[in-house]
């Protein structure tokens, strides 16, 4: 009833950067110290060029820091993450990141929240914007953006802490996954699939997707392929759509088997 699925699945997996405190290094040795001291005497007898401020408007400066803010939650987790981090990888003060954001909790979520967001808008928009896609194809989308490991862990690390069910987390206060299932179901209207079915499906992709993700590396290993592939994902990826297609088009059957038996019943005498 719906067109294959056509997306494909790419690696994009970042390498984690390893931070390492230089106060628990070795000593220096004695070449180390006067290298050292050798640049130390040739900065002194170089002007030092004071670094010009750039102005950005509130809405500019919040999103290079919201963008620096992701980027470090991708590559070293948001243990490794601090103010101090951010401000470094977006190249401004940390005080210009503690004025906009205060805490490094506040900014994290606000990063989590963009991210999050960014997702849901292209995935409505693919929906209700785009009338020759297919259910399969809005699948397809989804898992190509949440299939990173990385993102996964993110997922699971708002879980463990507690993040989720605060009520002022973005997942509760803006309903991202509401929104989809409206859109959804604008979609599917007439077709015989209910909101409960949109949602089960839903619940079914979201569930299986960041479950993936996160257990990849080992859950192949232990049906003995110890080396998974992009054809590993776009079998799984493609039997989970599978398994919801069968289900609306199962719906939708019934839907329209019932609107003819129940045009047969009014023709009888």
């Amino acid at each position: 009833m719906f067109a294959p699925l056509r997306a494909t699945v790419t690696a994009d997996n970042s390498d984690a950067t390893s931070i390492v405190n230089a106060a628990n290094t070795n000593r220096p040795t004695l070449g180390e110290l006067s290298r050292l001291k050798t640049k130390t005497k040739t900065k002194s007898k170089t002007k030092t060029k004071v670094k010009q401020r750039i102005r950005r408007a509130p809405d500019e400066a919040r999103a290079l820091l919201l963008e620096a803010c992701k980027r470090l939650l991708v590559t070293v987790g948001p243990y490794e993450t601090g103010l101090v981090d951010v401000a470094r990888e977006a190249g401004v003060s940390h005080a210009l990141v503690t004025h906009y954001f205060g805490t490094i909790d506040a900014l994290i979520d606000a990063a989590l929240e963009d991210f999050a967001e960014t997702e849901r808008k292209q995935l409505v928009s693919l929906i209700l914007e785009q009338p020759e896609a297919t259910p399969r194809e809005w699948m397809a989308h989804w898992f190509e953006i949440r299939r990173n490991p990385e993102v996964a862990r993110l997922v699971a690390w708002s879980f463990l802490t507690g993040r989720v069910s605060r009520k002022d987390f973005f997942a509760q206060r803006l309903r991202g996954a509401k929104r989809v299932a409206d859109a959804v179901e604008a979609r599917l209207v007439g077709t015989g699939v209910t909101r409960e079915d949109v949602e089960f499906a839903i619940l079914l992709v979201l569930s299986a997707t960041h479950g993936y993700a996160l257990g990849r590396s080992g859950y192949w290993p232990s049906l003995g392929r110890d080396d998974p592939s992009d054809a590993d994902d776009r079998f799984f990826f493609g039997r989970l759509a599978d398994l919801v297609m069968n289900d609306m088009e199962r719906r939708m059957a019934e839907a329209a088997n019932a609107v003819a038996e129940r045009a047969d019943r009014r023709r009888e005498p």
